[in-house]
Parts: structure tokens; C-alpha cells; sequence
């Protein structure tokens, strides 16, 4: 090979140098800009999200490893450059250049999905703040309309909400009744009895409930105060 053919493997074996230091860098900002939007990510999107997201990140990372595979091989292609003594220039240019517009062609590839991973994070992070406003707003809605509920009731019935543990004690004259109100109540939740207690102990609630198929907690408060825990209940 001539002085010139190998300077121009020289000049072509920096270059690729050159474009794999520029790679290695990009791939190093794509993993901290995985890992700390990963992190983020973690604290506000749901599984469902996360698990496409990974999916995504699983594909960038085989396409990279793909390209720098490819890369390997035209830098050992243009190191032995030097030292091929029966191949013409023109064949070795024609297989460099070859190598190249395969390298090229995965790099615009790779390029293009790392674009599309960017542009859908900031996408889906702002639909799921979106998404935690509106709960919130229906959330404060809710407690507000809990509220005068219980408010109205207690004008008619002594009790006590706790809502913590979703427990509401009816305070009758001799008698105190603990009823629980589901989570999702009154859309996905009933009211439920849990205990009786009286001067003479506790009553046995099984024998207790309200005619309805599924009754309301004011049909339980209604219902509860017309009856006497203190008389056998009647077989």
C-alpha cells in the first residue's frame, strides 16, 4: 500500500476516533438523563406508564449497543488498514465506505428514538399532573359534601365520625352503635355494622340491619334508633 493510501487510513481511522468520542458522550447524557428522569418518574407516573417507558428505554439501549458493535468494526477495520498489502485502494475505500453509511443510517436511527423518548416524558409527566389536579378537585369536592352530610345528620342523631379509620359511632341514651362506612361510599361502598354495645354488654349484630337491599347510612341511623338493645331481639 502506498504512503498516501496509508496516511488516508490514518486520517480515516481519527475521524472514526473522533465520532466515537462524540457517541460515548451522547450515550452518557442519555444515561443521566435516563436515571434521573427515571427517578422522577417513579414518584408521579403510574405502572402502566412506567412499564412503556422501560419497554422504550430497553429498545434505545439494544440500538446503541448495535451501533457501537458496528463502530468496533470499522475502527479494527481502519486499524488493520495499514497493514493490508493485497487489497487495492478502491476495494478498502469501497468497504470503509460501506461501513460508514451502515454506521450513519443506525446513528440517524438511534437519533430519532432518543428524540422521541425526550419529547414523550415531558408529554406524559404534564397529562399526569393534569390527571392529579383533577383528582384533587374532586377529592376537596367530596370531603366537602362528607361534611355537610354529617353535618346534617348530627342535627338529628348524636354522632361521632372518625375519619381515619371511616368509623361513625351512634350515641343512643343506653346504647352505642359502630358502623363503618366502605372506601367509595356511597358510589362503590356500603355501610356496614360492627358492634352494639350496651350497659349489659355487647349485643350480637347479625340480627340487625335495615329492610333495604342496600342501605344508606341514613337508613342505618333511621333504622337504629327505633330499635331497644336492652329487650331480646325478636325470633
Amino acid at each position: 500500500m502506498s504512503r498516501s493510501s496509508v496516511d488516508a487510513a490514518v486520517g480515516e481511522t481519527m475521524e472514526a476516533e473522533a465520532t466515537a468520542v462524540e457517541l460515548l458522550s451522547q450515550i452518557n447524557d442519555i444515561l443521566k438523563y435516563e436515571d434521573q428522569t427515571t427517578s422522577e418518574m417513579k414518584l408521579e407516573l403510574p405502572a402502566q406508564v412506567l412499564a412503556e417507558h422501560t419497554v422504550n428505554t430497553r429498545k434505545t439501549q439494544k440500538l446503541m449497543y448495535t451501533q457501537l458493535q458496528v463502530l468496533k468494526f470499522l475502527l479494527d477495520f481502519l486499524d488493520s488498514a495499514p497493514r493490508i498489502q493485497d487489497a487495492s485502494d478502491s476495494t478498502v475505500r469501497k468497504e470503509m465506505e460501506e461501513a460508514k453509511k451502515q454506521w450513519k443510517a443506525l446513528k440517524a436511527d438511534y437519533q430519532q428514538q432518543v428524540e422521541a423518548i425526550k419529547g414523550a416524558v415531558p408529554q406524559i409527566l404534564a397529562k399526569q399532573e393534569e390527571v392529579q389536579s383533577r383528582a384533587r378537585l374532586l377529592e376537596e369536592a367530596l370531603q366537602r359534601y362528607q361534611a355537610k352530610v354529617l353535618f346534617s345528620l348530627a342535627i338529628i342523631f348524636a354522632i361521632d365520625w372518625q375519619p381515619e379509620k371511616r368509623l361513625l359511632h351512634y350515641l343512643k341514651p343506653s346504647s352505642t352503635c359502630s358502623l363503618y362506612v366502605e372506601s367509595g361510599y356511597p358510589d362503590n361502598g356500603q355501610v356496614r355494622l360492627l358492634s352494639i354495645k350496651t350497659q349489659q354488654g355487647t349485643v350480637d349484630v347479625t340480627s340487625y340491619k335495615p329492610p333495604q337491599e342496600k342501605p344508606s347510612l341514613i337508613n342505618w341511623l333511621v333504622y337504629l334508633s327505633t330499635m331497644d338493645f336492652n329487650t331480646p331481639f325478636p325470633t
